[in-house]
């Protein structure tokens, strides 16, 4: 089996590639593994590039103005605990809010605009071995608009499913873990292209 060339997943993971050359990577995701799981970390190294770029614009005197009030007025321990908790995450350490465990979502990217959400794929990252996910797809005012589960990190919407074009959308995955707890991702937004 041939996979797919670095070419091919930097221009999906950047949403560079459309059409009947995006139906053909997704097919190819679906059956082949390994692809997905470097699909995950290309994906993982673009999120990166753009946070640090972010971070650079963002920088400067009134992004140094604010860190130093906020370490004057919040004091060491506040400042402790962020770095601890930053750590934490970029180690790859569990991530928990609120009580629930969380994990990440690939594709599409937030804020996608997909030209059609017939047949689109869903991918994300494997929370823990034998984890049984669902998919949720909503409306933005919080309509089921799509739902299924899988053992995988991929699902595929259906073939017929139709949806406004132009409207936003919200996707996240809900997993049921072989301990009995559960973990979730955090919404992401989407557009269907009109």
């Amino acid at each position: 089996m041939s996979h797919l060339t670095s070419e091919q997943m930097a221009s999906y993971a950047s949403r560079a590639v459309h059409g009947s050359d995006a139906a053909g990577v997704e097919t190819h995701l679906e059956g082949c593994g390994l692809c997905r799981d470097e699909l995950i970390q290309v994906t993982g190294v673009l999120r990166h590039a753009r946070r640090q770029r972010r971070a650079r614009v963002a920088g400067g005197i009134g992004a140094a103005a604010a860190a130093l009030t906020g370490v004057l007025l919040l004091g060491p321990s506040v400042e402790r605990d962020l770095a601890e908790r930053e750590t934490m995450l970029r180690d790859g350490g569990p991530a928990v809010e609120e009580g629930v465990r969380k994990f990440g979502t690939v594709a599409p990217l937030d804020g996608a605009r997909l030209q059609s959400l017939a047949g689109a794929v869903f991918l994300w990252r494997d929370v823990a071995p034998g984890a049984f996910y669902s998919l949720t797809v909503t409306d933005e005012r919080g309509d089921l608009v799509w739902s299924g589960s899988t053992t995988d990190t991929l699902l595929r919407l259906p073939a017929d499913l139709e949806v406004e074009p132009g409207d936003r959308y919200f996707w996240f995955v809900e997993a049921l873990l072989t301990d009995g707890t559960t973990a979730s991702t955090d919404a992401s937004r989407f557009w269907a292209e009109p």
